[in-house]
């Protein structure tokens, strides 16, 4: 990436990703680690926000940074310590893997008549209000942590009830 300040721009978008509290709750119960989540968001945002594709080297030495291990303006230096870019490559493979297996066993489920494929609107719709909302409890609450983080636990418990909702619907005993 040739524009500094875009990249700073990512790293901390990435590192507030993954300091928000409702972000550790849904990958505490998703099938990602926040090792595989980071990994993902570092491999995406960075290539997105660049001109250019970025090695798996620069990724990984960023993947320590945004950890907190490496801070400072030296990133970019191959002395700076960090995951190889073997390492960012296994982190990378095994997080698509277990996307790919959560996106197979809907599939699985949907086949098998346990989950009604029409029924993942529901999912999606609720991922599109839990952001919007998000952004609107994050804009309201700027300036009190406290109040920040009393909504985000009204919003994970309302996520929780809903999913529960939802899965219990998709998942009803059918008579065959």
């Amino acid at each position: 990436m040739e524009n500094e300040i875009e990249k700073n721009n990512v790293l901390n978008f990435i590192k507030d990703i993954l300091n928000d509290s409702l972000a550790k709750k849904l990958i505490e119960n998703s099938h990602l680690t926040k090792i595989q989540v980071e990994t993902l968001l570092i491999h995406f945002l960075i290539d997105v926000y660049s001109d250019e594709k970025t090695s798996y080297d620069l990724k990984g030495r960023l993947r320590t940074i945004i950890d907190g291990r490496k801070l400072g303006r030296n990133y970019l230096n191959k002395k700076t310590s960090g995951v190889s870019r073997g390492a960012f490559r296994r982190v990378l493979n095994q997080a698509a893997r277990n996307v790919t297996r959560s996106i197979y066993t809907l599939i699985l489920l949907g086949y098998l008549g346990l989950l009604e494929t029409p029924s993942l609107q529901p999912f999606i719709e609720l991922s599109n209000l839990i952001k919007e909302y998000y952004d609107t409890v994050k804009d309201t609450t700027q300036g009190s942590e406290e109040l920040y983080n009393q909504k985000l636990k009204i919003l994970y418990t309302q996520i929780e009830s809903l999913v529960e909702k939802y899965t219990e619907l998709l998942l009803v005993k059918r008579k065959y």
